[in-house]
């Protein structure tokens, strides 16, 4: 059964995630790259930490995405989708 499946090209899945695994990879490491520069050039700009903190998340840097949106929270703590998430994530860290 295994031999018709491999000859049948059946195999390929797990080479295909792992590709597309690196792809996305590389993609959230450039997001942070970019969100990290527009830091740099911005730093009180609350929408580029947020933004850090959105990437480090998906990434599965919670501490680091904790940082960021804390930052941003402070930046402009009006701002209720900044306040939302940084408050969501602190919630979920404490527990």
């Amino acid at each position: 059964m295994e031999i018709a499946l491999a000859e049948q090209g059946l195999f390929v899945l797990p080479a295909r995630v792992t590709q597309d695994q690196a792809k996305e990879k590389a993609w959230e490491q450039k997001l942070i790259a970019e969100h990290r520069e527009l830091i740099r050039l911005a730093p009180d700009d609350a929408h580029a930490h947020s933004g850090l903190a959105a990437a480090l998340g998906h990434q599965g840097d919670e501490r680091g995405a904790l940082q960021e949106y804390r930052r941003a929270n402070e930046l402009d703590p009006k701002e209720p989708a900044i306040h939302s998430a940084y408050e969501r994530l602190r919630e979920k860290l404490q527990n």
